[in-house]
């Protein structure tokens, strides 16, 4: 959002409010116009949205297998699909998703995605390890990057990841990997940074 300060145009970062006589950060203003309450700015920044990308760079995949896995991935139209199995006992399969170009979250404290993780049953002993990260780079395995966190098997919610200490330009990455008998359907419904 922009401010014109004395006949210049600025990049504000942050909406502060006077409550109680403490100034606070807000995520978001509302003003009311003709007896309608708009939006005029927020900070939260949706970047996916039940199968809508809001981001100018769509996501892209990469997949490894050390032999005899599967994996897939695609977008269902209203949420992206992750799938990996593994019927060995040693080795792996993965599939990641990522941004397609770099998304700069210095403005930004917590990644937060809407996902579930439902393990395939049958052969399978157990979910695929479902990470979540941001990093510089998107294309090797496993590479972690600068924050992420690892989830087992999910029912529907919304997980977050602190991306407080990280400035500057990364990919966003989720990664379904399956190992030693797992398997997973993993669904991601929303993305979103605030």
């Amino acid at each position: 959002m922009q401010v014109n300060i004395g006949g210049i145009w600025k990049t504000i970062n942050a909406l502060q409010c006077n409550i109680g006589g403490v100034w606070k950060t807000i995520k978001s203003g509302f003003c009311n116009i003709a007896g309608v309450w708009k939006q005029f700015y927020s900070k939260i920044f949706q970047i996916y949205t039940n199968g809508v990308s809001n981001y100018s760079s769509w996501f892209k995949s990469y997949s490894w297998d050390s032999g005899s896995g599967n994996y897939s991935w695609s977008n269902n139209g209203s949420y992206l699909y992750l799938k990996t199995s593994w019927t060995g006992e040693s080795g792996y399969a993965a599939v990641k998703i990522s941004l397609s170009s770099l998304l700069d979250v210095t403005n930004y404290s917590t990644l937060h995605v809407d996902l579930e993780n439902v393990g395939l049953g049958g052969v399978y002993t157990g979910p695929a390890t479902i990470t979540i990260s941001v990093g510089t780079t998107n294309n090797t395995y496993p590479d972690l990057g600068l924050a992420h966190a690892y989830y087992g098997t999910l029912s529907r919610q919304t997980v977050t990841l602190d991306i407080s200490s990280i400035t500057g330009n990364v990919y966003i990455m989720i990664m379904s990997d399956s190992s030693q008998f797992q398997g997973s359907n993993a669904y991601v419904y929303n993305i979103w940074l605030d």
